[in-house]
């Protein structure tokens, strides 16, 4: 019975159980209160805050952080020949300036999002969900981050080296870039 209900409402009978065992299980008077909380669960916003914080030296400020995707592997969404063809144009002209050897040149091929930290010693690329550095170069290096023109959905912006080679970088938040221009000039 209870599973055709289940099935009537569109729940999923094994999730629906669970719960009911939970609850009971949290109104059980023999559980001391640590037990009886249910284990917490975090945030995607604390989630990346750990991710940054992850392999900081010893002494090394966080300043600022954001999602960023780097527009060389930025991906679109389109339906038909021209939306892709506009799509892979996107994600490769204007993503990357300078010199073959440069500072901009030695960055590896990413997909996705990847969350751009800036701290008081080093600017670079982490993986949003364990901290692992995918790219990171010493602050000094970086000479200024410049806004471009909203083309698609996200704020693009350009980091700019000191050895006149750039990236550029997609966010959801223009405020992401005026914080990184503060930061960095």
């Amino acid at each position: 019975m209870m599973k055709e209900q289940g099935a009537r409402w569109g729940v999923n009978f094994k999730v629906w159980r669970s719960a009911r065992v939970l609850k009971k299980l949290l109104a059980r008077d023999d559980l001391t209160p640590e037990r009886r909380t249910p284990p917490m669960i975090m945030s995607m916003s604390e989630l990346r805050e750990r991710a940054v914080r992850n392999q900081l030296a010893a002494g090394e400020q966080l300043l600022a952080y954001a999602s960023v995707v780097p527009a060389a592997g930025a991906k679109g969404v389109s339906v038909n020949l021209g939306g892709v063809l506009a799509n892979d144009l996107m994600s490769q002209v204007g993503a990357q300036g300078g010199m073959a050897g440069g500072i901009a040149s030695q960055m590896p091929a990413t997909s996705g999002a990847l969350l751009l930290r800036v701290t008081d010693q080093r600017v670079g690329l982490v993986k949003p969900l364990d901290g692992t550095p995918v790219w990171e170069v010493p602050r000094a290096w970086v000479a200024r981050v410049e806004r471009r023109p909203r083309l698609q959905l996200m704020a693009r912006f350009r980091v700019h080296y000191a050895d006149g080679s750039w990236l550029a970088f997609l966010t959801m938040r223009r405020r992401n870039i005026e914080q990184f221009r503060a930061l960095l000039g």
